[in-house]
């Protein structure tokens, strides 16, 4: 049976049950993307997390093409990361959405992630880090920013700091660290050392 035969869907009925402040941005997010597809054609879960993470990826590139708009070097990656956390609050649903998994993986997916990674690369290549190293550069923006904001959508942060204010902290902690230059052998510590540290902290 089709999707759409049997899920009638209303953006009021899906908000007035929801109590909390992100969890009706992410609803009314993916609601407004779920209208749209299962107007075009049949489809079912699987079909639709692929819709909507190849969707996300595409919409979060053209995103930030337009934040670093006008800028080069420190500035593109600084408008970068702050354009990430932007992005994710503004459309927290279809930002979610753009996570790998055995469900969204596919071949649409795969050239998607892979012509966001390309383009930033470019601007990372462009503060000095070659592929091998834009590419832990990479990894280590996507954690932190995508880290702080499921702290802010679960309110986990316990203080009472200006949240704007420490990102952009860190941010700036990144940005040092990556105008380091390249690291020649990055320190291990091996998966049994951090048990054994641990059993005797």
């Amino acid at each position: 049976m089709a999707l759409h035969e049997h899920f009638a869907l209303d953006v009021h009925d899906l908000l007035q049950e929801d109590p909390g402040h992100w969890d009706r941005m992410i609803a009314a997010d993916l609601a407004a993307e779920l209208k749209d597809l299962l107007g075009e054609e049949p489809c079912g879960i699987p079909e639709i997390r692929r819709f909507l993470a190849v969707k996300g990826l595409r919409a979060l590139k053209a995103y930030l093409q337009e934040a670093v708009a006008g800028k080069t070097g420190e500035a593109a990656v600084r408008a970068v990361i702050h354009g990430m956390r932007d992005f994710a609050h503004l459309r927290p649903g279809i930002s979610a959405a753009t996570f790998r998994s055995a469900m969204t993986d596919s071949p649409e997916w795969r050239r998607a992630a892979a012509d966001l990674a390309d383009w930033l690369a470019t601007l990372l290549a462009d503060i000095g880090l070659t592929a091998s190293s834009g590419q832990d550069a990479l990894r280590l923006i996507r954690a932190f920013v995508r880290g702080f904001v499921i702290h802010e959508m679960q309110g986990s942060f316990i203080d009472n700091a200006d949240l704007d204010d420490s990102f952009a902290f860190g941010v700036e902690i990144l940005l040092r660290g990556l105008k380091g230059g390249e690291i020649a052998t990055a320190p291990r510590i091996d998966s049994h050392r951090r048990s054994d540290a641990a059993g005797n902290a």
